[in-house]
This record gives C-alpha cells, structure tokens and sequence, in this order.
C-alpha cells in the first residue's frame, strides 16, 4: 500500500513560539463555529496528551457557553482507538480495542526471544520497529531490508495478533491504515472540523489520522521547537511543515507576541534558540518566542542553595508565597527531575500544611515480571482484568508466566501454535494442552506437548486461575478489588496505592466488566481534573497542564543534561549537543508554563553517596566533619538561560 497525504480541503494554521495565544486561537475559531450555527458534533478537537483534556475543555466553556459540554476533546490516541473499536475495524484487524499494559509489553518481549537474538538487538529492531510504525514508513514497499528484520517484523506482528491486542506505537498506524483502506468507514469516521492543538507533539500517524478526519477543515496549531514527547511515541516536529507542503493553499497565521512576564518571555527565548540547534530543525523555519512579553517585574528568578535540603525549604516558602498572594493551589506546580523527588518533595509540602498532590503515574504498573514477590500490582491488576474477561490473550498469558525466570516462553509457543494449527482461542489451548499433560486426548493437529516442565508451570497457573476465577465470580466492587489483593498478596500484604489509583471512589459498586472499564481508561488516557492541590509533576507532564507559577527543582548537572551528556564513553559531542538541545526543547514548553512567576532552583553540595547513587555531575569531592561530599554546579540549561558560555569541555 502506498503512502498518501489524507485529502484535506481546507487548513488554517497557527504557528509561533511558547504562549503566543495559539490554544486560544483555536478555541475563538471553535466558538465562532459555533455562534454560526454548526452543531458541536461536528466539531472535535484534539490535544497531545491526557492532561490537557481538562484546561481545554476549560479554555472552550470561556470561549463560547456550553462549547466545552458538548465538543468532543481526546487524545489522538482515544480518537485512533475509537476507530478500531468498531466492529468493521475488529473484523479486518482480528483485534480487540486493546492496549498493552507494561507488564504485558515485558511478555511480549519475552516471547520474541525464541528468535535466539541477542536480547540487545531484538530491543533495537523493536524500536526501529516502533518508530517506523508512527512514521508510517511499513506503508512503503521495501522498507525492510534484511531478511533478520523481516523475521522479526513478522514475529512481532504474529504475537500481537495472538495476544489480540496493540502497542501504543501502532494504534494511530492502525487506524488510519484501515481508513485508508476502507472508503466507506472514513467516511463514517469524519467530522466536518477537527482542531488539533501542539501539532507538533502527535506522531506522524497521529497526525495523517486527524487530517484524514477533517471532513471540512482542518484548524491546527503548533510550534516545530516545542516537539516534546508526552504521550505519542516519536512525534513528528516536521508534520507542519510537512501540511504546509501538501495542502499549499493552507492559511497560516504566524504569531510572535509572547504572553509571559519579560524576564521569563526573554529565558523561554534562550532555550528556543538553544533547541534550535538540534539536527532535527535544520532549514525548519523556526518560530521562536520573543522575549517581548507582558511587563511584570519578577515574573522569573534562578534560586542558588546550598544543599538539597536547604532546596526544599526554599521551595516551600516559594509556593507558599505564590499562594499568599491569591493564586489557587491548583494554579502552582512543582516539576521535579524524577519520581523519587516527586514522592519526597510531595511529602514535605504536606509535612508543611501544603495542599499538594503528585499526579499519579500514566497505569505503568511494572516491576519484574520473573519474580512473583516483585510484581504483585501487575499480577493483581491482571487478575482483576480477568474476573472482568476470562479469555483475555494478553492477561493469560501473563498470569501463567509470572514467577517464572524464562516467563515460561518455550511452553507458550507450544500454545501458539496448538491457537493457530486448530483455530483455538488461548483461553481453549491452554485448557486443552493442561488436560494432555493429565493423560487426556490431544485435538487432531495437535502436537504433543515438548516442554513438559515450562508446560507444567503454566498449567498448574491455570488452574490457579481458573479457582481464583471461581471465587471472585459473584464479587463485584470494592469487595472484588479487595478479595482479588488478598488472593494474589496474601491477607496481610498490600500493593499500596498502585492499584487504588486504577479506580475512581465511586466505582467500588460496580460490576468487574464496569471496574476494567474505568481502570483502562486510567491507565491508558488518564486526565488531570482540577483539584485544589499544587501539582508535582515531572516536567515532561506539566506541559499539558495549565497552571499559573511554576517552579523547577533538581537543576544541576546530572539530573539534567543527564550525567551520560559527560561521559565520552557514552556519549559523542554530537550526540552530547542532541541531548542539551532536547534538554532545552523540554525545558522551554516546561518553562512557558509560568504565565505569572517561574523560577528555577540549584543546589552545588550533596553527600557524595547521594550524589553518586542519582548520577549526579560532580565537580570534585571534599570531607567535612568527617563525611565525604560533592561539589555540584548549575545546570548547562541554566548557563544558557543567563546568557553564560557553556565550557568547550562539556562538548
């Protein structure tokens, strides 16, 4: 199947640099719709990532009354899962509406083992994989060229239609390559206006599937500088460049008024140029933010401490100062540079009285899958999702692979094949393949079993399973959730947090089918509602929020650019200006977010064990008062934002 540009009949683009008003352009244009009488069905907009839902939905009820009731906001990957959810797209694909969760991912992975690769290099073909599928490159004849890739390529598409179920980076692929190939349903699928905002961070699937969702027109804003990678794999900086060139008629409207405070306009303005310097963004007509903004005095500051400790403080009091001011706890974020900070800062705000709240984690239920007592969220996440659906590939499998040092993968291609040589369903051959080992009959077609041991492990969790299933049946709720914990935990341990925050409070009434349902949907397009808390986020998070004064913790270096930028063993010059340009990039949209205050904080001494334990850059090593500690310096993100030459000795 060839490639084409979806045909899109009309394109009015706004382009510029970080808060120059293009969301609120969009949303002008959504309302004008609207005020002429076109019906909110016909409208969907689409935003880059779960949380920007809400500050949408936000942004349109002020534009126009009743607008954000009733016009459609998703993300480009619901939008892509709608559409493979329909009955005609689950018959053509073979597949259910259905992504894999982590834990699942690592079994996928598992089984493309039996290919006898080095583990190393199935993990760079899948990746190669990955991102070819998001650049649409498999719709090109010859796009793989060695046989090795083409057996793997051919594996990996085999499992994920045994497991009946998708990866994140081919659900936008899959759709619109059934839409391409299927006139009748596009034409279902359209609306007649489809506004996409940050063009720039959806993957080029997810952008040709949106283009080819405008019906009539075609509103999209973005800024190539800002392609930060929040919830699309891979996205796609030059696809407004790429619309420019296919629909030339396109209106575009370039804008460069920059709505921040001056002094923080003119630090978001140094980043640009600094991103701008990533290959990527060569001969890109490059819109970056003036630094002319609105004239507030200290809308942005670089805060110097001593020590982590001192940081927090410092931190603290400035939240609390925002917030003593008249902003709203929802109105003030807090970015730190991992999960780790996010757990520690958040503790310490509430230790301070501080209403704060971390976000939560986008359902990344992990931990390894090989050891039973190191992954209990993911089996109990995975058990519940089989009291709701008891033949669900991706879930069999996992159950009957935990625990198990090689997964059990030999005895799972025995499974595959007895699904394929018979047309069984997993649920059927795991069945049929257990009862064998027990002395009964094989089906005709059928070999007999060769890995008796790995097949044993799986069939004695199948039977597992099968009385779990058998006791948690009449439950629903929270006694569901409850007995489902104390099945795979046992009745005195716990898996915390992680599974409550799968579950909203008032679903615990609800039927097992209703409580997948609801955990699906926080796992995999989880929104941020506003909440009257001050956020801590990650910084790669908070740029689909809208908050009103940010704060940056952790900037030294080490934390970022990573301490890898500083190790010749690992890192050419080349590569190391791609990592500070892209450290800048995230930093930029980041940084916007600040549309009142915005500052970024340091601290130059740790205890060496810490810094060493969380990689970061030290300069040299001192004792005092008997304990060794570190010499830390600022970020180069921060050199940069001062104006300060970055040492040759870095590149």
């Amino acid at each position: 199947m060839v490639l084409e540009f979806p045909r899109v009949p009309a394109v009015k683009l706004f382009e510029g640099g970080c808060k120059t008003g293009k969301t609120q352009k969009l949303a002008l244009e959504v309302a004008a719709l609207l005020d002429q009488g076109v019906s909110a069905e016909d409208i969907l907009v689409v935003v880059a990532q779960p949380e920007a839902v809400e500050p949408t939905r936000r942004l349109l009820a002020f534009s126009s009354q009743g607008a954000s009731q009733f016009v459609g906001v998703r993300t480009a990957r619901e939008l892509a899962m709608s559409v493979l959810a329909t009955p005609e797209a689950c018959a053509a694909t073979g597949r259910k509406p259905r992504q894999l969760a982590r834990y699942e991912e690592s079994f996928l992975m598992e089984d493309m083992k039996v290919s006898g690769l080095r583990p190393k290099r199935i993990a760079e073909l899948t990746g190669f994989f990955y991102r070819s599928w998001t650049e649409l490159a498999d719709f090109e004849e010859g796009w793989l060229i060695y046989k090795e890739e083409e057996e793997n390529h051919a594996q990996l598409k085999r499992l994920l239609g045994l497991y009946g179920a998708y990866i994140e980076p081919e659900i936008s692929n899959m759709a619109f390559r059934f839409l391409s190939e299927c006139p009748a349903e596009l034409a279902k699928a359209q609306f007649k206006y489809v506004f996409a905002d940050d063009y720039q961070m959806l993957s080029r699937a997810s952008q040709y599937l949106v283009c080819a969702l405008a019906g009539e027109k075609l509103f999209a804003a973005g800024n190539p500088l800002a392609c930060v990678q929040v919830f699309d794999s891979f996205p796609y900086a030059k696809g407004i460049d790429e619309l420019k060139a296919q629909v030339p008629q396109a209106d575009v409207v370039m804008l460069s008024e920059s709505h921040l405070p001056t002094d923080t306009a003119a630090a978001v303005g140094s980043l640009s140029e600094l991103a701008a310097e990533h290959p990527d963004f060569e001969g890109m007509e490059i819109p970056v933010t003036m630094a002319n903004g609105t004239q507030v005095d200290g809308g942005f500051e670089i805060i110097e401490t001593a020590t982590p400790a001192e940081e927090c403080e410092r931190v603290i009091e400035w939240v609390q100062a925002r917030l003593s001011e008249g902003l709203s706890p929802e109105d003030v974020a807090v970015v730190v540079p991992n999960k780790t900070w996010e757990l520690n800062v958040l503790v310490r705000l509430l230790d301070r009285g501080v209403a704060a709240s971390s976000v939560g984690t986008r359902g990344n239920i992990g931990g390894d899958v090989r050891f039973e007592k190191s992954c209990l969220p993911a089996q109990t996440a995975c058990l519940l999702t089989l009291a709701a659906d008891p033949g669900d590939e991706p879930s069999l499998r996992a159950w009957c692979g935990f625990g198990d040092e090689l997964t059990c993968r030999s005895a799972f291609t025995e499974v595959y094949t007895c699904m394929e040589s018979v047309g069984l369903s997993m649920d059927e051959a795991l069945a049929v393949l257990s009862r064998s080992l027990q002395g009964g009959d094989l089906p005709e077609g059928v070999a007999p079993v060769v890995y008796g041991n790995e097949m044993r492990k799986a069939a004695d969790r199948y039977e597992l399973l099968q009385e779990h299933l058998e006791h948690l049946r009449p439950l629903e709720g929270y006694m569901l959730k409850s007995a489902t914990t104390k099945l795979v935990c046992g009745p005195a341990a716990s898996v915390g947090s992680t599974i409550d925050d799968l579950f909203s409070e008032d679903m615990f009434d609800e039927s097992a089918a209703a409580m997948l349902k609801n955990a699906h949907a926080n796992m995999f397009y989880p929104a941020t509602h506003p909440i009257p808390y001050v956020k801590v986020v990650t910084r790669e998070r908070v740029i689909g929020m809208n908050p009103k004064a940010v704060v940056f913790m952790g900037m030294v270096n080490g934390l970022s650019p990573k301490h890898a930028y500083f190790d010749r063993t690992k890192t050419s010059p080349e590569q190391a200006r791609k990592m500070l340009a892209g450290d800048a990039r995230i930093y930029m949209a980041a940084l916007a977010k600040g549309m009142q205050r915005a500052a970024m904080t340091y601290f130059t001494t740790a205890r060496g064990t810490d810094a060493e334990r969380q990689g970061l850059r030290v300069e040299r090593f001192y004792a005092q008062d008997g304990e060794r500690h570190a010499r830390l310096s600022k970020s180069l993100v921060l050199n940069c934002i001062k104006g300060e030459d970055i040492p040759e000795v870095y590149f």
